[in-house]
């Protein structure tokens, strides 16, 4: 994942990551939305090249950190910014985190790809006795933890899942990326979609010591409203953002579809969707709403 539960804090403030119960429920949003997200804004293509790239070691291609760190462009003659997915403050880089994250690939040659067809594999010794793990399997997602089992050095898949010829299994034991250079500001749209899927929720009460259920989902609706509208359209101004700047960079990111032809996505319901259109879902995260949830 790109970001942790550090990232809620400030406007975004869940106290619920002061204790471990806490954090790892905010984890499991984290590993559910993060993926939704991304999908969403970038597309399906561009989602997927943009994941295997931040995937290796060593620095990811300098397309890849634009969209992490952020990056100026210019639209109609004048100057704007995409803010990025994590940007770092002072000009700095970043490095890929390789001991923390690593893929595997069911019947391949090297010494821990798990065997095609099994159900279990040998974990590096990096991974082993490691209470942070997250399993990803490619095309199923990330696992739940009733999905498998950790014994010593062995991970075994339940529930009739296999490791089937050329499944791709990620290993999670940390933060993928980390900054050589420079500090993570922890302002990402990520951890504002994250939020609001987070608080609609669990419609909860936030306390200093976790989740309280509120006395009436109304009152905790009336309390939480300007808090989500403002997450929300702030994420909103990121999101178009975004598309502006990967339609001002189409040559660099050849694998972004522009969704409409009439060049903004249905943000406003122009209704010249000719080409590939957004999903309701996906449109919905570069349109603003207002405390009536309109």
């Amino acid at each position: 994942m790109i970001i942790d539960y550090t990232y809620f804090t400030n406007r975004l403030n869940l106290p619920q990551t002061g204790n471990t119960a806490g954090r790892e429920d905010v984890e499991a949003f984290i590993d559910q939305y993060e993926p939704e997200y991304l999908q969403c804004v970038l597309g399906l293509d561009l989602w997927q090249v943009f994941i295997n790239g931040i995937e290796g070691s060593g620095s990811p291609e300098q397309r890849f950190i634009d969209l992490l760190q952020g990056k100026d462009f210019t639209k109609d003659g004048c100057l704007y910014k995409w803010p990025g997915f994590a940007p770092l403050t002072n000009g700095g880089s970043y490095s890929i985190n390789n001991e923390n994250f690593q893929a595997f690939t069911a019947g391949g040659p090297d010494e821990f790809d798990p065997v095609a067809g099994s159900a279990s594999m040998t974990m590096p010794p990096n991974f082993v006795d490691n209470s942070s793990l997250k399993v990803y399997i490619r095309g199923t997602g990330w696992l739940k933890p009733s999905e498998y089992s950790v014994a010593g050095d062995q991970l075994t898949l339940l529930g009739g899942i296999l490791f089937n010829l050329d499944t791709v299994v990620f290993l999670e034991i940390g933060p993928r990326l980390s900054a050589i250079s420079g500090t993570l500001t922890k302002l990402s749209p990520i951890a504002n979609y994250v939020f609001y899927q987070y608080v609609d929720e669990r419609v909860i009460d936030f306390t200093l010591v976790g989740n309280v259920k509120s006395t009436t989902e109304n009152n905790r609706i009336a309390d939480e409203t300007p808090r989500l509208v403002y997450t929300w359209n702030r994420m909103a101004d990121m999101n178009r953002a975004l598309y502006n700047f990967l339609q001002a960079n189409k040559t660099v990111y050849p694998e972004w579809k522009s969704f409409c032809k009439c060049y903004s996505p249905c943000w406003d319901d122009c209704g010249c969707c000719g080409g590939m259109k957004m999903s309701k879902h996906c449109s919905t995260l570069f349109k603003y709403k207002n405390s009536l949830g309109l």
